[in-house]
């Protein structure tokens, strides 16, 4: 795992920088190099990475379930392709409101026992920083027998694939300070490669979506030298998805080997795959549910009631922050 650090930070008592363990390699990084989670991770597969059988990408602050990784390899097995990587949202926990960093876990999983599934969400947000298609997840009505389901998106919260897929597909380091674009474009290179996305059909895990008890790496993101660099990646993303750049920007051309699409298969077949049209912006009903029948997914319109309840709540709590 690879982990950004400052030396005057003193609340890092989760970091034994001296553990003896084999199987565990780290690679700090000090806080002022960093330069977002694509470089990261990028960083991870290039530095750690040993070509072990299996590889395993989480976004931070998980709780795993007993087993989970027998439960992912079994899963693995059950996809119906020769190149599968299992991608999801899984499910989700909470910490209490006054939690402080270095007590007991006071974790909260979710009871809900619901699947979730992967599925197109808008093309950019309120904030039209971008035009990049939000992934999104929607929780199914069905245990799908226990089944992986094809899907068609990937997301960076949680990956598990044979190790193949780091030599196949890596991480691209040139996408500096990005954080929404990453997943779409990692979802048609996997895609073009001949990787075949599919959600998990048991949970595996439980991930801290609410952002109260951290900042983001967005929140310290301010330096004008910063913004070019992600204002740079953002175009390299454009052109590998033969979008054009808001503001009449030409987009550079689709990136070169390793970082840019397969030749397995070509962006065009994946656009007709996923019902999703980049340049025209367009994500149709079937991307939206996911590949499902729309009859195994709750009314859009109660989801979206949902989500912005929390996402208030998570906005009003975040206030309530001391500056």
């Amino acid at each position: 795992h690879g982990l950004q650090v400052a030396e005057i930070d003193t609340d890092n008592f989760l970091l034994d920088h001296g553990c003896g363990n084999e199987n565990i390699r780290t690679y700090f990084l000090p806080h002022t190099e960093a330069l977002g989670p694509c470089y990261a991770r990028a960083l991870i597969e290039r530095e750690l990475f040993r070509d072990e059988d299996y590889f395993c990408q989480i976004d931070s602050h998980f709780r795993f379930v007993e087993g989970w990784d027998e439960i992912a390899i079994e899963q693995l097995r059950l996809c119906d392709s020769p190149k599968p990587i299992l991608a999801s949202h899984v499910s989700s926990y909470t910490l209490p409101r006054d939690y402080k960093p270095g007590v007991a876990d006071l974790a909260c999983c979710a009871e809900n026992r619901a699947l979730t599934v992967l599925t197109a969400g808008t093309f950019g947000d309120e904030n039209r920083d971008d035009t990049f298609l939000r992934v999104r997840s929607r929780t199914c009505r069905s245990d799908l027998g226990g089944m992986p389901h094809p899907s068609p998106l990937w997301t960076a919260r949680f990956s598990f694939a044979r190790g193949a897929v780091v030599r196949e597909v890596p991480y691209d380091p040139h996408l500096e300070f990005i954080f929404f674009g990453e997943e779409i474009a990692m979802t048609v290179r996997l895609w073009t490669h001949g990787w075949d996305i599919f959600n998990l059909g048991k949970n595996v895990a439980y991930h801290l979506t609410s952002r109260a008890h951290r900042p983001t790496f967005r929140e310290v993101q301010d330096t004008p030298e910063q913004v070019d660099r992600e204002s740079t990646a953002k175009l390299r993303i454009y052109g590998l998805l033969g979008m054009p750049a808001p503001g009449g920007v030409v987009a550079p051309p689709v990136p070169a080997a390793p970082y840019g699409l397969g030749r397995a298969r070509t962006l065009e077949e994946y656009q007709a795959f996923a019902d999703i049209r980049f340049r025209e912006q367009v994500a149709e009903q079937r991307a939206r549910n996911g590949l499902l029948s729309a009859d195994l997914l709750p009314p859009a319109w109660a989801e979206e009631m949902r989500d912005e309840m929390m996402q208030k709540q998570a906005h009003a709590r975040f206030a309530k922050r001391p500056k």
